[in-house]
């Protein structure tokens, strides 16, 4: 939490962009700018909400540290093959 604090800090306050902020914090550029944007999906901004909100909150707080369920993202359909004709 305290790096997502920071991130946001950083971004929101005083305007660094994505590669200050990896530099400053040690995180990569892509995971800065991934906190900063799911931040904004659960609607946290900064000044971040006071610690009563925050309870409030913990469980969009724990969505900006979980990575993304990538096998959900890939497209369901059939498969793509050749008939043995070889008619397309």
């Amino acid at each position: 939490m305290r790096k997502v604090r920071e991130v946001l800090r950083l971004r929101h306050a005083l305007s660094l962009s994505y590669r200050e902020i990896s530099e400053a914090l040690g995180v990569g550029k892509t995971a800065a700018g991934e906190i900063v944007r799911r931040a904004e999906v659960v609607g946290l901004t900064w000044p971040l909400p006071s610690c009563s909100m925050m309870a409030s909150l913990s469980a969009g707080c724990s969505q900006l540290l979980a990575r993304p369920n990538r096998s959900a993202r890939l497209p369901i359909g059939p498969s793509c093959t050749r008939s043995s004709s070889g008619a397309a």
